[in-house]
């Protein structure tokens, strides 16, 4: 083949491929207007979804602000204080279940909502550590004039218990720690999903997607949570529609992210803790492993109790009723004894 002939079928075939991009930019650009009205009706419709299900699922407690924060709360019953910190991602209503009306039998029995989470607001300004929850928390208990109670966390909650534990000493009587989040561990960095979630627009559309494709996922992972009861129905319902709102995943994707800091900066100080302490987990829990974190958590700290319930996975907070009603029985009377001691 002449060097002539090589030269033509080059020169056309340079030709023919700036014809394919022009041909493929004016596909693309001509497409943008459709696609913008995708995403635009993608956001809409997770509006729709979010607006409606709030609608049908209102809050089912009282407000109270603590430093400009409007937190979201459930009281039940009488008597010395048991407050109720769920985990990540969750709401009070995982304490209503069972756990809040047992408790409300014998005590005064308080659920929150932890900030952005549930009904509670969250400061978009800084970020929401553990601490900062325990510090909202506190402060609100003392607009309610709720002294000396028993805190009780589950899962990212224990955090927010353990960190209350230690910056309030003198305003606690115990801690029942439910499968607790202790120790930093690979699971507790948060994920590449998290960071998505937080991206300016990026994240929006990411969230939007979720809660218009995931509903059904949602609900069949909450009623597999109870296996092998029944599932409530109301429960499931309610859960599945108020997790999987925009301000809810972003609070769930910022405090997986912010986790091992503060657990690093904790873990340290757990043998300071004098309260009374029991620690309640799932042998079988796979989520928060026992001996990654109960364990190692019930050596660390001086004098508390490890109860461990064969069998039971991650969710002990509603299904468990018994062992956790002990617990909370027993921290009681050891902070009875310890006020005893010190007159």
């Amino acid at each position: 083949m002449s060097e002539q002939l090589l030269e033509c079928l080059f020169l056309r075939s340079q030709e023919e491929q700036q014809i394919i991009l022009e041909q493929a930019k004016e596909r693309v650009l001509s497409a943008l207007p459709y696609m913008a009205l995708g995403l635009a009706i993608l956001q809409a419709v997770a509006w729709l979804i979010v607006f409606t299900q709030e609608i049908r699922h209102p809050p089912v407690g009282e407000f109270v602000t603590a430093d400009g924060v409007r937190l979201h709360y459930l009281s039940q019953g009488s008597g010395r204080p048991v407050v109720f910190i769920h985990g990540n991602d969750g709401l009070l209503q995982d304490f209503k279940v069972a756990l809040l009306p047992a408790a409300a039998r014998y005590y005064q029995a308080i659920a929150f909502d932890r900030p952005g989470h549930g009904y509670s607001q969250r400061e978009s300004n800084r970020i929401v550590t553990a601490d900062v929850q325990a510090r909202l928390i506190h402060d609100a208990l003392g607009k309610l004039g709720v002294v000396g109670p028993v805190i009780v966390g589950h899962s990212w909650g224990g955090a927010v218990a353990l960190a209350y534990a230690l910056n309030f000493p003198d305003d606690i009587s115990g801690v029942v720690l439910l499968s607790a989040v202790a120790f930093k561990t690979p699971a507790t960095a948060g994920s590449a999903q998290d960071i998505a979630d937080l991206i300016p627009v990026v994240g929006d559309l990411l969230i939007s997607s979720f809660i218009v494709a995931q509903r059904p996922w949602v609900e069949l992972n909450v009623s597999d949570e109870f296996s092998p009861d029944c599932a409530p129905r109301d429960y499931v319902d309610t859960y599945t529609s108020l997790v999987m709102r925009p301000g809810q995943v972003k609070a769930y994707a910022q405090d997986d992210l912010t986790l091992n800091d503060t657990l690093v900066r904790m873990s340290s100080h757990y043998k300071e803790i004098a309260c009374p302490v029991a620690i309640v987990t799932g042998g079988a829990d796979q989520v928060v492993p026992p001996d990654l974190h109960s364990y190692p958590l019930s050596r660390a700290i001086p004098g508390s109790s490890l109860t461990i319930i064969p069998g039971a996975g991650h969710p002990i907070e509603l299904t468990q009723v018994e062992p956790i009603m002990n617990a909370i029985q027993q921290v009681w009377q050891k902070a009875a004894t310890q006020a005893i001691s010190r007159r």
